[in-house]
């Protein structure tokens, strides 16, 4: 089962971007960011994502809730 996670991602605009972590081989620190590696390859090159977040950060952010297991919103009528 897939478990997204809100990160942003290294960029001008810093966008949200949701992450699903059980395709993520591996995360390496640098100085202003942590790039994330994937299970994906294109020939050579692995696909990457850089965050903000460090990877201490990323392992203590709770997954986004999923569809089956999102509160349910009480509607006034």
């Amino acid at each position: 089962m897939p478990s997204f996670k809100r990160l942003t991602r290294l960029s001008e605009a810093d966008e949200q971007i949701d992450v699903n972590m059980e395709t993520v081989l591996h995360m390496q620190r640098f100085t202003d960011h942590t790039t994330m590696y994937f299970a994906v390859q294109f020939g050579e090159s692995a696909l990457t994502l850089a965050v903000r977040e460090t990877p201490d950060q990323i392992h203590m952010t709770a997954p986004l809730p999923s569809a089956g297991t999102a509160p349910r919103i009480k509607v006034a009528r």
